[in-house]
């Protein structure tokens, strides 16, 4: 190993030649002997390299690495994933998002490095490439992680600004959307929940009018309502003072404001984006009338949704700290 310093240098075609320390003959470098961590070298640069010898005597680099800080911009963008896909894992791992996403990424991610690595063969042999809309499609379905590691390990579309740009662009938005589903997951649930009682209406409502203007063998084609499931089971409560009873683990537990005390009916709760929940006097103490006061702050299980002339009403039932 031995350090000489970087003469000359020709961006574009990715070569240039040093000058070592010791001895008088330059020494050839091409882009591809610097690690893929690195920036690519300036005038001025000292490096540190191992030197061969070719078959007409000329020097050059065997390996080379710039002395000193010299991380590429794509090598700091990485770290900045890293921790993004860090923050995503801790979430999940809390529960504070959805487990099933981490294999939508995993999978979106394995299509996108084959989509990679297809592309690059294709540029090699100048045949037909991928357009660069399809590559984003997936980097936006989920495959940006694998999208970062196919720029990292095969150096494909890793130097095109405007790529870059929309690239991590998709990246921003995927963080964007974790923290919004960190603060807002009972709302999401919510509309979950709401857009499975659309869907199954849909589902009802294509089946009678197949069943009214097609065969019957093209009925049967369609899926069949699923039978609705019974309502969780409510176990004794032994914790709260309030509430007598206590929700499953499987349901949302959302914020809500006491708007109504009713002594013959029960609790009429205001939720976010005004939904209104309703708690049955069945599930709490004799004396939650008393207990509760209007204006109070409350943890709500959500049980059912239900849309009632457009508006979202939520049953459910009060959880005590």
């Amino acid at each position: 190993m031995e350090k000489a310093t970087l003469i000359r240098w020709d961006d574009d075609k990715g070569f240039g030649f040093l000058q070592p320390e010791r001895g008088k003959k330059d020494i050839f470098l091409h882009i591809k002997k610097l690690p893929h961590y690195q920036r690519r070298p300036r005038i001025g640069d000292l490096l540190q390299v191992t030197v061969g010898v070719d078959s007409n005597g000329q020097l050059f680099a065997e390996t080379a690495r710039i002395c000193g800080p010299a991380l590429s911009p794509f090598t700091l963008a990485t770290i900045m994933a890293a921790i993004l896909m860090i923050a995503y894992a801790l979430l999940a791992l809390f529960a504070s998002a959805p487990l099933h996403l981490s294999a939508l990424y995993a999978v979106m991610s394995l299509i996108t490095i084959a989509a990679y690595s297809a592309d690059k063969k294709r540029a090699e042999r100048r045949q037909w490439r991928i357009t660069e809309n399809r590559l984003h499609l997936l980097e936006l379905l989920g495959g940006w992680p694998g999208a970062l590691l196919a720029q990292h390990f095969f150096r494909h579309k890793n130097r095109k600004l405007q790529y870059q740009m929309i690239f991590w662009l998709i990246v921003a938005g995927h963080g964007g959307a974790w923290y919004y589903a960190h603060g807002h997951q009972a709302e999401i649930d919510r509309i979950g929940q709401t857009v499975s009682i659309e869907s199954d209406q849909l589902l009802k409502n294509a089946r009678n009018f197949a069943a009214q203007h097609l065969p019957s063998v093209l009925v049967d084609l369609l899926p069949r309502d699923t039978p609705a499931s019974p309502p969780p089971t409510m176990e004794p409560s032994t914790a709260g003072h309030r509430s007598t009873r206590k929700a499953p683990a499987n349901v949302v537990i959302a914020k809500g404001t006491v708007k109504e005390i009713r002594p013959e009916t029960g609790l009429l709760i205001t939720l976010d984006k005004d939904m209104v929940g309703t708690v049955p006097r069945s599930s709490l103490s004799k004396d939650f009338a008393t207990a509760f006061s209007v204006g109070e702050t409350v943890r709500f299980a959500i049980l059912k949704i239900s849309l009632v002339q457009g508006e979202s009403r939520a049953e459910g039932l009060i959880v005590d700290p």
